[in-house]
């Protein structure tokens, strides 16, 4: 006799609104963070990863609002280790920027350990 019940026995309408929020396109846990806050203010669901093609090249930002014009980025310190790094991403925000498009950014341990910041940071971006 098996120890545990299949998963679809033990499958609940409670446990579908978590697994409905994963999305694998984001690449770090304060990113999913930012989304889970995100969806618990309330806040329009961005798009996640999604292709931004440029003069520069394309670009794959954090979050992106298409209907609100406004591109989210989430950073923590392991990304600019690298000086050269700093000025990619200086160089690939303007480009975002030339597009009309416009930055909300917050930081890995702000999200961490500040998520009301952030969430309210956010939320008066998208009502600009």
């Amino acid at each position: 006799m098996p120890r545990h019940a299949p998963l679809g026995d033990r499958w609940s309408p409670a446990g579908a609104a978590p697994i409905s929020l994963v999305e694998p396109a984001r690449e770090s846990a304060p990113e999913s963070l930012s989304a889970g806050y995100f969806h618990l203010a309330g806040l329009p669901t961005p798009l996640f990863r999604a292709e931004i093609r440029t003069s520069g090249g394309s670009y794959f930002p954090d979050a992106l609002w298409p209907e609100h014009n406004l591109v989210g980025e989430c950073d923590g310190a392991v990304k600019y280790r690298d000086p050269e790094a700093y000025v990619r991403e200086k160089d690939r925000e303007q480009a975002l920027r030339d597009l009309g498009l416009r930055m909300v950014r917050w930081g890995a341990r702000e999200i961490m350990t500040r998520p009301w910041v952030v969430v309210a940071r956010v939320e008066r971006e998208l009502q600009d």
